[in-house]
């Protein structure tokens, strides 16, 4: 499996290789503190590499440590220090452990968030989205260095060991070789002194291949470089003379000719497979193409020569499919020629060292502007309306779904069958766990295939509150501190050990929300994302911070709309901003569902009579709110009537049915459940 080191240690929940030699030396330097003056502290002191390596690693450990340890940094308390490591062996123990385990978790954070970046923009990518395809686009001086066998799987070092293996495994060789039997050019009469030299004359010199074709040669192929025969013309040769001119008369001029496609069939095949070509087919024209490619005796010289000849008769050819459509088939076929996304590609396993970085796809992220083009064709929408109530909490009376069941009927009188998915813990601690992977490529290819409509997302926002940042709390008990910044936008680099799972959990929940609310704009669908409104602070953070928010309110059909659900019945404020996908009306909406024209003068900082946070009960939406959206959806759904001939999963649908929760709950869940 070609997978790179971070997701290695991801997917073990192990340390780097660098962590672990990390903690030996540390945990030595314990061992030497200990025994005191019998070790050869001279030795030891005139060995500057492992002194140098010991004081970055106390630097590291304190880096991990810095926000919850209160010694110090260890180069400006040396003493308290070494105290510790002499004469509390157990607690050294415990902040070499905690530094482990929390580098694990930085390691972890770091690399979700990075896959999550590729992945949404990979996704763009497919749907012909992303302008920039700084990614998939080959390099030339990549795809010209990489030889190999399409067929058999292999690479090769070179171009003449593409060659011999063609020929040896296939039986297939040069096509100039069936130009000449002796030694000497047809075309122009100059002497080479044996086949390997002639044939590569040939191969270069574009005049004289063109009159040998032009004059329809079509000799027995000729002994190739490196045969018996054109081993002993070298050595008879032995570089006496150089290439020499031939005297005599030469033919006529004839109209010059040049090889064709490399590898008709496939160029052949694949114009085939473009001219009907439909939409739907169109996610599996790579794959198609892949396993065409795959299953003929072709070269990757010239596979990928096959292909540039493709697309340039893509550019002139005469198609009834739509520019962007021919985009998107130029897309993939750039990624063919590609050679890291073949699996026996040299190119692949190098590339896993390089991966871009978080902060590279981040600036990335910040420079794209998306090919905004609106869905010429509205999407075929199935009898079965799936909406995905996604982190819905307990059922309630006046929720969304309250709202959705009761208006559904009377706005969408079409006969169709309205599915509310309740997504959450509390209803499949399976099948409503986002963070598990087959849980969250279950709904996101649901969304993909369109059998998804919509999707209401308000991921946790107790790791971004603004209410961490307040200090002046009544009472002796301390509230949380911040656990993000302006510069650390996905967490802080030092926190302990459950606030880093408590960051890692409210990233996840977020990249999942945010990929789902892509593929569904991707597809047609329509879906909201609620957060708190950006603070007025520059240092705080907010979601609407991040440059993955910043590039997907460029897209097509996303407003942000900014309200406080105090006037919609909220006890506090509370300033919220959603994300609303194709959902032109539901601004209009909210307006009209207000119930307040003040807003509220309670705040929500702290903790209430009953012992939990003030903030808790502002998770569930007010019921004004709820009827809004509710009324916006089913707007949507009215749009969108409902196709005959289109069909759904019925597994799918089946889970769905599943995931239908009735029972009304009691309590609020906590914040976090790590």
């Amino acid at each position: 499996m070609h997978v790179s080191d971070d997701e290695v240690l991801h997917r073990t929940g192990m340390p780097a290789p660098t962590t672990l030699l990390r903690m030996k030396r540390l945990s030595y330097l314990g061992s030497l503190l200990t025994i005191g003056p019998s070790a050869h502290w001279g030795l030891l002191n005139r060995d500057q590499a492992w002194l140098d390596l010991v004081r970055d690693d106390l630097q590291w450990l304190w880096d991990q440590l810095s926000n919850t340890c209160k010694l110090g940094n260890p180069f400006d308390h040396t003493a308290r220090w070494i105290e510790v490591i002499q004469h509390h062996r157990g607690y050294w123990r415990r902040l070499l452990r905690r530094a482990r385990e929390h580098s694990i978790l930085v390691a972890s954070r770091r690399f979700l968030c990075t896959q999550a970046h590729l992945q949404i923009r990979s996704l763009l990518q497919d749907f012909g989205l992303w302008k920039k395809q700084k990614s998939t686009a080959f390099l030339p001086s990549t795809a010209d260095t990489f030889f190999g066998c399409m067929q058999c799987g292999v690479s090769c070092r070179s171009f003449a060991g593409e060659g011999a293996h063609m020929n040896r495994k296939h039986g297939l060789f040069h096509p100039v070789r069936s130009l000449f039997q002796g030694s000497q050019c047809g075309a122009c009469l100059k002497e080479y002194f044996s086949h390997g030299k002639l044939k590569a004359h040939l191969i270069r010199a574009d005049a004289c291949r063109q009159q040998l074709l032009g004059r329809k040669l079509c000799l027995p192929p000729a002994p190739g470089h490196g045969s018996a025969q054109d081993v002993a013309q070298l050595a008879s040769w032995d570089g006496r003379l150089p290439p020499t001119q031939a005297a005599g008369p030469r033919q006529a001029l004839v109209p010059p000719k040049d090889f064709e496609i490399d590898h008709l069939e496939l160029f052949e095949t694949a114009s085939l497979k473009i001219v009907e070509l439909t939409e739907d087919a169109l996610p599996d024209f790579e794959d198609d193409l892949r396993q065409l490619i795959q299953a003929l005796p072709i070269s990757w010289t010239s596979c990928v020569r096959t292909l540039r000849s493709l697309l340039e008769a893509l550019h002139h050819a005469e198609l009834e499919h739509s520019s962007h459509f021919i985009e998107l088939i130029e897309h993939r076929i750039v990624r063919l020629m590609d050679p890291s996304t073949w699996p026996f590609s040299p190119c692949r396993e190098q590339g896993m060292g390089s991966q871009e970085t978080l902060e590279q796809l981040e600036d990335e992220f910040r420079q794209m502007r998306p090919l905004n083009e609106a869905h010429s064709i509205p999407r075929p929408c199935s009898r079965e309306r799936v909406f995905l109530d996604v982190f819905s909490g307990r059922r309630r009376e006046g929720d969304l779904q309250f709202f959705l069941e009761q208006l559904f009927d009377q706005l969408c009188p079409d006969g169709s069958v309205l599915c509310v998915v309740s997504l959450d813990l509390v209803i499949d601690q399976h099948w409503g766990d986002v963070r598990r992977t087959d849980t969250q490529n279950f709904w996101l290819q649901g969304a993909r295939a369109g059998w998804v409509c919509g999707a209401l997302c308000g991921p946790p926002c107790e790791t971004w509150s603004q209410a961490r940042f307040v200090t002046n709390q009544a009472g002796s008990e301390r509230g949380p501190r911040p656990l993000r910044d302006r510069e650390e936008l996905w967490g802080f680099s030092s926190l302990s050990l459950r606030e880093a799972q408590q960051v890692a959990t409210g990233n996840e929940l977020l990249l999942f929300s945010v990929f789902l609310l892509i593929t569904l704009a991707c597809v047609g669908g329509f879906g909201v994302l609620e957060h708190p409104q950006e603070p007025e602070e520059p240092s705080r953070p907010s979601i609407w911070r991040l440059a993955l928010m910043q590039m997907l309110a460029r897209l097509n059909g996303v407003e942000f709309i900014d309200l406080a659900q105090g006037l919609l019945g909220a006890f506090s404020p509370k300033p919220t901003r959603l994300l609303a996908l194709n959902l032109p009306g539901l601004r209009r909406e909210l307006r009209a569902h207000q119930i307040a024209s003040e807003l509220p003068k309670r705040s929500a900082i702290g903790k209430a009579e009953n012992g939990t946070w003030k903030t808790s009960p502002l998770k569930e939406y007010p019921p004004a709110m709820n009827r809004a959206l509710a009324v916006s959806f089913c707007q949507w759904f009215r749009d969108h009537p409902a196709r005959t001939d289109a069909g759904m999963d019925p597994d799918f649908f089946q889970r769905c049915c599943t995931m239908i929760c009735r029972v009304f709950g009691t309590e609020i869940g906590p914040d976090y459940g790590g």
